[in-house]
């Protein structure tokens, strides 16, 4: 029987997937291939859930390999995560400033 908090992550991510109209990748995290968690167009999704409605950890590590594993696919790092009921996207200042350039 599966854990409820991995089913909670998988919806999580199934959810972010169809979201941003991209893809689950298989077994994401646990191999070299597929890393993270959605793959879109433009997009590598990293997802981040707790279960505590007060904070959660983010690692500049997590944050630096998931920028890397962007760059090899030339997409944009994304990291999303729920917190308090809420969902939060965090993305490189440089990427963001792509954004407001094209204002």
């Amino acid at each position: 029987m599966t854990p409820p908090h991995i089913k909670r992550s998988r919806k999580q991510e199934s959810d972010t997937a169809k979201a941003y109209g991209g893809r689950t990748q298989p077994g994401s995290g646990s191999g070299w291939v597929h890393r993270n968690d959605v793959l879109t167009e433009r997009f590598l999704i990293e997802n981040k859930r707790t279960d505590n409605a007060r904070s959660i950890t983010i690692k500049a590590d997590d944050l630096r390999q998931l920028r890397i594993n962007a760059t090899r696919l030339d997409r944009i790092a994304l990291l999303e995560f729920q917190l308090g009921g809420h969902d939060y996207v965090i993305l490189h200042r440089d990427d963001f400033a792509g954004y407001l350039d094209d204002e």
